[in-house]
């Protein structure tokens, strides 16, 4: 039986960019193991992996302040991102990144195509965008690798897939720059377009709801309908390509993973408190704390002995008192 499973490579390397780790290429590294898993979890017969584009997109023409307000991704994580593509390629996934688009309208895009032609899908990524997608031919995966579905959702948000872009478009998204609608929060807004079913019919209905919100959705018209416009997912994006089954290529991929674990050079030994909370302390070979990252406390009991192994503790207590 076909079975896509489409991963939102840019959210993936993003959450991996945020797990503990000090190695040069953690984030590729922590991808690389999530890609493995999702795999051996679903086990798809297409799996396909689409990132953001570096340039402008269709969004951002629409509205100049969308993701206006983020600080500028640090050179590292953009390289990340780039050689977590060249993972996912290495692994036999067919990967896209088009121009003018995000990531989010290339995953609708292809389980829309998907859906369509009678094949399921599974979308791995927890941008709650997505989650507007969810029907009976799409799931979703989320961080713990559980599928989940319509019912999941609408338990989440308190309204269906089909209504979340209603919801999105009346609570806004600080993180991505989109206003919404002042005062209302997600709660309310679930709560207004269950009871008017949609969120431009809360809008009609200003003088029923009444108070501060009442105003504020009366005053408002304009910015709900460009934040419907901006939380609407293409789903007719060019991809200039058909969906393939994927031949994993393993030994391509273990290449690969052993080449950037290569180009890894420590530089940080653990501590095991010694730096008593200092970030400027380093041992007498000049590293630093990877243990406590300064703050003087071990986490882990099972990495200090671990890494006891490959650092002898009289020496670096020595070392850290002198």
């Amino acid at each position: 039986m076909k079975l896509v499973l489409a991963i939102d490579g840019s959210n993936w390397v993003h959450r991996a960019w945020h797990t503990p780790g000090a190695s040069k290429n953690h984030a590729t590294s922590v991808f690389c193991q999530m890609l493995e898993k999702a795999d051996r979890t679903i086990g798809p017969t297409h799996l396909v992996v689409a990132f953001d584009h570096p340039s402008p997109t269709w969004r951002h023409a629409l509205f100049p302040g969308y993701k206006a307000g983020r600080d500028p991704e640090p050179p590292e994580l953009t390289a990340q991102l780039e050689l977590s593509a060249k993972a996912a390629e290495a692994y036999g996934c067919q990967v896209f990144r088009v121009p003018g688009v995000e990531g989010d309208d290339v995953l609708a895009t292809i389980a829309t195509r998907a859906t369509v032609a009678g094949v399921p899908v599974i979308i791995g990524s927890s941008d709650k965008d997505m989650a507007q997608l969810a029907s009976d031919g799409v799931k979703l995966l989320d961080p713990k690798y559980n599928v989940l579905g319509p019912s999941e959702v609408e338990s989440k948000w308190g309204v269906p897939p089909s209504k979340l872009r209603d919801v999105l478009a009346l609570m806004g998204d600080s993180t991505d720059g989109i206003p919404g609608i002042d005062g209302i929060g997600p709660a309310t807004a679930a709560s207004l377009v269950a009871q008017y079913g949609s969120a431009l019919e809360a809008v009609a209905h200003a003088d029923e709801v009444g108070g501060k919100r009442g105003a504020s959705l009366a005053a408002g018209r304009e910015t709900v309908e460009l934040c419907l416009c901006l939380a609407t997912l293409k789903t007719n994006v060019d991809l200039g390509a058909m969906l393939t089954a994927t031949r994993r290529t393993p030994e391509a991929f273990s290449e690969f993973r052993k080449k950037i674990e290569e180009e890894v050079v420590s530089h940080t030994v653990a501590c095991y408190g010694v730096c008593k909370g200092d970030p400027n302390w380093r041992s007498p070979e000049g590293y630093a704390c990877s243990m406590c990252s300064g703050k003087g406390t071990v986490t882990s009991y099972n990495d200090r002995l671990l890494q006891a192994k490959e650092w002898d503790a009289a020496t670096h207590r020595d070392g850290g008192e002198s």
